[in-house]
């Protein structure tokens, strides 16, 4: 995913990192991890946690942010984690799309 803005290359740094301290690839983001653990494992909380990212991210995006997400980088080495680092996934994910979902579609909004 390529980036142009300072802002958004920092944002995505910060991304990757939650995805790396939850047990993830440290060069994949949480979207991308959520998608491809959709595809081949289809679990119950890693689906619900990609609803609330897709979500958050629809006013940029549309649907399925986190399955485009995975697209985009199909070739990195996703992991799944255990079911702790899932867990520690969604203390990331859940306060972090609850500040974000407004400054995201406000954001949406004024640059079309």
């Amino acid at each position: 995913m390529e980036t142009k803005t300072y802002l958004g290359r920092v944002l995505i740094a910060f991304d990757q990192l939650g995805n790396a301290l939850a047990g993830g690839n440290p060069d994949a983001t949480i979207s991308a991890r959520l998608g491809w653990i959709y595809m081949n494992r289809q679990t119950m909380w890693a689906t619900a946690l990609m609803v609330i990212v897709d979500l958050t991210f629809y006013s940029l995006d549309g649907a399925n942010h986190c399955l485009q997400a995975y697209d985009k980088t199909k070739d990195e080495n996703m992991r799944r984690g255990s079911d702790l680092a899932l867990a520690a996934l969604g203390l990331i994910i859940i306060p972090s799309c609850i500040l974000l979902i407004i400054p995201v579609a406000l954001y949406a909004v004024m640059s079309k």
